[in-house]
């Protein structure tokens, strides 16, 4: 009897995950390949590999991989070799420092600073998500392009933030905008860096987030209204948190972000 016991106990073991992978779908193939992938179980993880399994149809997986990471093309692949995969791709931009003032001294500093705001950053202010932590912390921002992230000017705010988030970028908190502006005073004239932020309402009419700028010397914080990247300047670029490509991937994969 407990021979018959083991004997049912080693196949439930050895084929509940071959029975499990048997039924698995399209986006759970894939997504278990995408997690290898950062996990760094296959050094370099070719999504192309999906077309070697003949249970998949390579069109599916290719539409189903694009909304999860934002690639155009079943070569994609993750860079596994480095301890840090986002340090090792994006360079990083300061280490600043944020939290620990209320939101009518951090107010008060940056009038004190001479920043040049606009109405829309004066919305943004009045927002409830403007609100700064009461413990001070450090962060690590990188600043990437549209390019860096594989993108143009044709994707759609979905796929910046999704595309971003599975390459381990995390957007800011509203409030980042105004500490990055006070410590970041040598910011060369010219070009507009956008912090990139969750829009705080899904109302169309309502300023999305802000970016700094240096207009003809004078330091700016400013709110901006856009619906998706059409236009939008070729040297703009956006700053993120610096995060963990297998934390921000298991956030979309257990439902964090829509895909």
């Amino acid at each position: 009897m407990r021979i018959c016991s083991m004997v049912a106990t080693l196949l439930l073991v050895v084929l509940f995950p071959l029975l499990g992978r048997a039924k698995e779908t399209d986006q759970e193939f894939l997504e278990r390949l995408i997690r290898e992938c950062y996990a760094g179980k296959k050094g370099h993880c070719r999504v192309a590999l999906a077309r070697t399994h003949s249970n998949k149809d390579p069109e599916v997986l290719l539409k189903l991989f694009n909304r999860l990471c934002g690639d155009q093309s079943l070569g994609f692949y993750c860079e596994t070799h480095s301890d840090d995969p986002v340090a090792s791709k994006f360079e990083i931009f300061r280490e600043i420092e944020i939290g620990g003032l209320s939101k009518e001294q951090l107010l008060t500093r940056l009038s004190g600073s001479g920043i040049q705001f606009n109405k829309h950053a004066t919305t943004l202010f009045n927002h409830h998500q403007f609100l700064p932590s009461a413990e001070s912390e450090n962060v690590t921002l990188v600043k990437v392009s549209l390019a860096d992230l594989g993108l143009n000017d044709s994707c759609f705010i979905e796929e910046f933030e999704t595309r971003a988030s599975a390459l381990g970028l995390k957007l800011c908190p509203l409030y980042l905008a105004a500490f990055l502006r006070l410590q970041y005073t040598n910011q060369p004239v010219g070009p507009y860096l956008t912090i990139a932020s969750k829009k705080p309402e899904k109302d169309e009419n309502y300023p999305s987030g802000f970016y700094i700028r240096n207009f003809e010397n004078a330091l700016c914080l400013r709110g901006y209204m856009a619906d998706g990247f059409a236009g939008w300047p070729e040297q703009n670029e956006f700053i993120f948190i610096n995060g963990s490509p297998s934390a921000q991937l298991d956030s979309i994969l257990s439902g964090g972000s829509s895909l």
